[in-house]
């Protein structure tokens, strides 16, 4: 068996590059979470007994941040109608829509309008504090149309869902 007079010296320096990389300042090692970023989503609204005519509720949530430039996205992931209350349970692909979509808004005035999710969330992103460090509060106030077209039997939901990225 040779040796080498290099395999002496080959030894330590593999030891000085793994101490190196590891304590390297400009090596970071990947994030699974933030720590600094905790996501209270509105809890859910109930519009009791949708008879005929106009139906309205709201909550709060909030997002408590230790950094700057956070973004929060609201979303009605449905395949189908999308931003429109289904009958619940007896059609799981939301094909069964009510004909009016839900009026979502930062305040009773702005669901009463008829907002869309996506306009409710640019409302969000223009509030005070959004993105900023603190506690940042979100407001969900909706409103539903119910008309004599829609299905009378049945109770109809949406599912808003909230999230919060650093």
């Amino acid at each position: 068996m040779r040796k080498s007079k290099y395999s002496i010296y080959f030894i330590p320096f593999l030891l000085a590059a793994l101490v190196l990389w590891l304590y390297s300042p400009w090596l970071t090692a990947p994030v699974l979470a933030n720590p600094g970023l905790t996501l209270s989503a509105p809890g859910g609204i109930s519009l009791g007994v949708l008879a005929r005519g106009t139906h309205t509720g709201s909550s709060a949530g909030s997002v408590d941040s230790t950094e700057t430039g956070w973004t929060l996205t609201v979303a009605d992931t449905k395949a189908n109608n999308a931003g429109y209350m289904t009958l619940d349970g007896l059609d799981a692909s939301g094909a069964t829509a009510l004909t009016n979509p839900l009026g979502v808004g930062i305040s009773s005035t702005e669901a009463g309008l008829g907002e869309s999710i996506s306009e409710y969330q640019a409302d969000l992103r223009g509030l005070a504090g959004y993105g900023g460090t603190s506690v940042f509060n979100i407001p969900l106030s909706v409103m539903q149309e119910r008309v004599a077209g829609d299905l009378v039997t049945g109770s109809y939901i949406i599912t808003l869902t909230y999230t919060a990225t650093p």
